[in-house]
């Protein structure tokens, strides 16, 4: 929400994040927009495939391909680069097997 001094120019209003945008096209006005998350719930216990390693589709696996933009894996013999929290990112811990074990947004 935000409050416009009497008088202005505007027509409509953008407001731009990560994934989406929203209009107001009258002033004043209102918008909504639904924001469409996903936990990774369903992704634990599945094997992680690079960008290319693997067929979409493939049972049991979790393509790069198909995660949002800006996730973080975290495998156990790398550690953590960076002290950037970031919470529209979402982090796989995985095993030494490139199994999913956790995942969780920032």
């Amino acid at each position: 929400m935000f409050t416009l001094e009497p008088g202005h120019p505007y027509k409509a209003v953008r407001v731009r994040a990560g994934a989406n945008a929203i209009t107001v096209k009258q002033i004043p006005g209102s918008a909504r927009a639904e924001i469409k998350t996903d936990d990774c719930k369903q992704c634990i216990g599945k094997k992680f495939a690079e960008k290319g390693k693997a067929s979409a589709g493939a049972a049991n696996t979790v393509r790069e391909e198909d995660l949002p933009r800006g996730f973080r894996t975290i495998s156990p013999t790398h550690g953590v680069a960076g002290i950037v929290h970031n919470p529209n990112r979402i982090n796989l811990v995985l095993d030494d097997n490139n199994t999913i074990v956790m995942a969780f947004w920032e």
